[in-house]
């Protein structure tokens, strides 16, 4: 027999089906047996593991993790010997399996497969530990420690695959299961600290990472101490203290603290750190780190491509040196690696370092940055910075790497692209090569060509129109800029017309004026050419800007021949000539009138109203050269005086009303008031 895989167990059945599920494959494929202890479960467990092998045994425990790992161990009969927990899904075992079927296991004595420990409930946060867990077996081979066991002796060569093991354990621990776990753990550790006269380095890292939570103070005694033996004895376990005190001094923001390590670190010896290792990542991380917190961006740079060097050879495989098979990277890890990369690339966009920012992109796998949706947009945005500068062949192999959600996103920043472009020939060709096999998104490009390159988008738009894809807001920029109809676009249930002009105005800086120019003789449709213009004042005095110009072009809309008096939004849209005619005539009396006989048939034009009257009332009190507007101010109140002689009281209050809404501080205004009492 090749394989035979122990395990231990107790009430696991939260787990168990598809730890055993996920491993079966190899059951199933390779010369092996599986072994399960049970120490005692009072659960589904001892059930649930006899669906996937007649070896479940009975172990009485004995508080002692390797006694009960060694008694899977002697009850096994395979070549090889491989332990997993209860808690840990095997993502693949296909290596595995290959490794044991084509015969390679001949070549190594033991061998290591990535243990991924999650930290939260959305499996976002993680730490990848390159865990011991296979070895060929013979007498001396023992698993040793009551607690944190291992197998004894780990010898070379040894076969490091890159399957992952998800490991659930730590998410869901509540804090009282996690105090009874640390009291336990804390009691074997001391008592092997005591009774070892010489013990392995691994126990102070393992005494710092008990009592850490508890007491860092005593946490860091045991630290200190470790890291003092081991540069004794040129102990590689000095590599991960190291990296343990550098984050903590990171959770407490002792920048120059991690400074320090990271220069002893790279001082150490050779005996020590012969070259480059793969715990230079870490160290290289959070020197990088520290020189962009403190403003020294160059020496952040050179750091962060350090890094990236060493990441790239760890995450392949080709650099997996001893000290990741003695504790977890804090740092240098897939779960962070889009963190990293966002970081670095922010800092080469404000260093105006595009070049190198584009090296690095081409040279990393950019892919697990884009599985999580809500970091996409902000890693897309500086790539597409970055392109801008450098050019766009990175584009297409960028797109291959996105989901739908992705693609989307992407999308919205081609259109961007181009439309903000200089020379918008560049980025039109190449986004029409990349997007070819989206058919909507496609056609939209096809407009954004016709648009700016041939200045005449009619048909294209008319196609696209066709096939139903409206949800684009520019297209009511390029169709009100070529004065097209826009009545189908508007038309559309999926077209929101505030959001497209707002979107419009944010994306063209002429939008606006553009929607000013146009002619309404272009549109068919009468009722979406006044619900145009009215979204478009509405937002122009959300800017803060002048709408006569297009308060007159919603007047333009409606004749007064034509206007039915039931029909409120074309009876003010009708007014809107009769304002702006009669306040340039100087016609004041009739100017207010319409603004009335406006509002109260149509209440939804009160904003556009009053920001006119605003005006009207502007260009009455301000002073004129040659004084017209003091003689209509004159006539009017005249006429107040001619009204009220006339025994016509009513009609006088309406017009003094309406006048004092406009020149509120006219001096004759408390003798009139006198009169009309």
């Amino acid at each position: 027999m090749i394989l035979s895989i122990g395990m231990i167990v107790k009430n696991e059945e939260k787990y168990l089906d598809r730890c055993l599920s996920a491993m079966k494959p190899i059951l199933d494929n390779v010369d092996s047996e599986l072994i399960i202890a049970d120490t005692g479960s009072t659960d589904h467990t001892v059930e649930i593991a006899k669906k996937y092998t007649d070896k479940v045994l009975h172990f009485d425990w004995v508080n002692d993790f390797s006694a009960a790992r060694n008694f899977t161990l002697d009850n096994s009969n395979g070549e090889w010997f491989m332990f997993i927990d209860a808690d840990e899904i095997l993502a693949s075992c296909d290596e595995i399996i290959a490794f044991f079927n084509s015969g390679e296991y001949k070549k190594y004595n033991t061998a290591t497969y990535i243990q991924r420990n999650y930290a939260d409930e959305k499996l976002s946060r993680y730490s990848d530990f390159m865990a011991p867990r296979m070895t060929r077996r013979s007498p001396e081979v023992r698993f040793i420690h009551p607690i944190h066991e291992g197998i004894s002796p780990f010898e070379a060569p040894v076969k490091h695959l890159m399957t992952v093991a998800d490991h659930y354990g730590y998410i869901f621990e509540d804090k009282d299961f996690q105090q009874k776990k640390i009291e336990r753990n804390a009691k074997l550790l001391l008592e092997r600290l005591e009774n070892d006269s010489s013990p392995e380095m691994t126990l102070y890292l393992q005494l710092y990472q008990c009592f850490l939570r508890n007491d860092p103070n005593k946490a860091m005694g045991y630290l200190n101490k470790g890291i003092e033996k081991c540069l004794a004895k040129n102990d590689i376990t000095v590599i991960p203290l190291y990296i343990e005190k550098a984050a903590y001094f990171y959770t407490q923001k002792n920048w120059q603290g991690i400074l320090d390590i990271c220069g002893k670190y790279f001082a150490l010896n050779k005996a020590i750190r012969p070259g480059k290792i793969s715990a230079d990542a870490e160290m290289y991380f959070l020197q990088a780190t520290v020189l962009q917190i403190q403003n020294k961006p160059q020496a952040a740079i050179e750091a962060y491509l350090n890094f990236f060097e060493v990441y790239n050879e760890v995450s392949s495989g080709r650099l997996i040196t001893t000290e990741m098979m003695i504790s977890n990277f804090k740092f240098a890890n897939s779960s962070n690696f889009g963190t990293i990369l966002h970081y670095f690339l922010e800092l080469c966009i404000s260093e105006n370092q595009f070049a190198t920012a584009g090296r690095v992109l081409d040279s990393v796998n950019t892919a697990p940055c884009y599985q999580n949706h809500d970091k996409i947009k902000p890693q897309l945005e500086q790539e597409f910075t970055i392109m801008r500068h450098t050019g766009y062949k990175r584009a297409e192999a960028l797109y291959s790497q996105l989901d739908e959600y992705g693609k989307n996103c992407y999308h919205t920043l081609v259109r961007s692209t181009i439309e903000t472009a200089d020379d918008k020939s560049v980025p039109i060709d190449v986004f029409r090569k990349v997007c070819r096999e989206d058919k909507q998104f496609s056609a939209l490009l096809n407009v954004l060509y016709a648009h700016f390159i041939k200045n005449d988008c009619s048909s294209e738009i008319n196609e696209l129109l066709k096939c139903g894809f409206t949800e684009y807001y520019e297209l009511l920029y390029f169709m009100l800029s070529e004065q097209q109809d826009i009545s189908p676009l508007i038309a559309s249930e999926h077209y929101n017309l505030t959001e497209a002009l707002l979107f419009c105005s944010e994306r063209f800086d002429d939008m606006l004026a553009v929607m000013e120019n146009y002619a309404p003789d272009s549109i068919s449709d009468t009722r979406a050419f006044l619900n145009l213009c009215e979204a478009a004042m509405l937002l122009s005095l959300h800017k803060q800007r002048d709408i006569e110009a297009l308060f007159a072009l919603w007047g333009k809309a409606a004749s007064e021949e034509s206007v039915d008096e039931n029909d409120g939004q074309l009876y003010a849209a009708a007014m809107a000539n009769v304002i702006l005619n009669s306040w340039h005539n100087n016609d004041i009396k009739t100017c207010i009138g319409a603004m009335s006989a406006a509002v109260k048939k149509y209440p939804q034009s009160k904003p556009f109203i009053l920001a006119i009257r605003d005006k009207v009332q502007q260009s009455i009190s301000a002073p004129k050269p040659n004084d017209e507007m003091s003689a209509l101010a004159a006539a009017v109140k005249n006429n107040i005086r001619s009204l009220i002689s006339s025994g016509k009281t009513e009609e006088a209050k309406r017009v003094y009303e309406e006048y004092l809404k406009i020149n509120p501080n006219d001096p004759d205004i408390p003798e009139l008031k006198i009169l009309l009492k």
